[in-house]
């Protein structure tokens, strides 16, 4: 028709206007040209392309588009114009791509990364509890297994037993375990420097020195070291195991935090009368009297005793004994 003539007059004036300037067509801002592609129609897909391409890609569809229109104008030699045009664009898009697959797959060894590290962050603190859980209960299974053998030695001392439940639970957890070996020195006669402690055996021998001199041995269960514990006084014997010794043993800073508690109310109280006691023993066999004659001439001790045969209905004992010891 006369108006599709005109258009083709119109666009064949358009490409001379262009080849006179040096510039081809199918790189124009023209857009009402037939002949030249349509970027708004053409698809991506034609140019084996995507959009995210951006510039480049851009650049290389239009070539790509403008080749296969050339192609069918048998436009040859333009098409090998757009052909080497199009080989630069892709090699610059091949670099393109190359950038940025490398800059992604930069930022994606480090994504990964970051997240193997916050898993190995967070295993690491899952084992470290986990540790930490396994210790405490191998802990208080020691601690639970330490208490039931103190308290099984603790029962078998005569001394302990009136003391109530409450009482031997908290003398067991305050022990802490040891073990004596042959010869090994247990409580030292005189000593004064190292620090005091209640020694429970519960398994073993050992021998009472005075001044080297073994006066006595002793088999498990027993108890030593209480006088110097309460008193701060040297030990008047030294304690040497005679084979292995399992004991237990009591610090004085533990005894000092038993004393503190209300519910030690014979414990601690006993053990300072049997050193008072003992005390008042040694005393009475330096004086080389005996108790009975370091306490028979003090009048107020005499009126307790008889008040006590009363009760008992042992004053006539009494007085017998005190005759017998007046007549020797």
């Amino acid at each position: 028709s006369a108006r599709s003539l005109s258009m083709d007059f119109a666009a064949h004036r358009r490409r001379e206007e262009l080849e006179e300037k040096d510039t081809p067509w199918w790189e124009s801002d023209e857009e009402n040209d037939d002949d030249k592609p349509n970027l708004k129609v053409e698809g991506w897909l034609e140019a084996g392309l995507d959009p995210r391409h951006g510039v480049a890609g851009t650049r290389v569809r239009d070539l790509h588009l403008a080749r296969a229109r050339l192609a069918k104008l048998d436009r040859w030699k333009d098409v090998t114009t757009v052909e080497a045009a199009l080989s630069k664009a892709r090699t610059v898009l091949d670099d393109q791509i190359r950038d940025r697959y490398a800059a992604g797959l930069a930022a994606e060894t480090a994504r990964i990364q970051l997240e193997r590290d916050a898993r190995r962050l967070v295993w690491d603190a899952r084992t470290a509890r986990a540790a930490a859980r396994r210790a405490d209960t191998a802990e208080i299974i020691s601690r639970q297994k330490k208490n039931a053998d103190a308290l099984a030695v603790i029962d078998a001392i005569p001394f302990f037993k009136p003391a109530t439940a409450a009482e031997k639970l908290m003398l067991a957890d305050a022990l802490a375990a040891r073990t004596y070996a042959d010869g090994e020195v247990i409580i030292q006669e005189g000593e004064c420097v190292a620090p005091a402690e209640l020694v429970v055996a519960g398994a073993g021998r050992a021998a009472v020195l005075v001044q080297n001199n073994e006066v006595a041995l002793m088999d498990a269960p027993f108890y030593v070291g209480e006088g110097r514990l309460v008193t701060g006084t040297p030990a008047s014997a030294s304690v040497v195991a005679r084979g292995a010794v399992g004991a237990f043993v009591l610090s004085r800073q533990k005894f000092r935090e038993l004393t503190q508690k209300p519910e030690m109310v014979y414990v601690v109280p006993s053990l300072t009368r049997e050193i008072e006691v003992r005390t008042f023993e040694r005393q009475a066999r330096a004086s080389k009297g005996g108790v009975w004659a370091a306490l028979r001439g003090d009048d107020r001790f005499v009126r307790h005793v008889r008040a006590h045969g009363a009760r008992m209905h042992l004053a006539v004992h009494v007085d017998f004994v005190r005759a017998c010891q007046d007549y020797r």
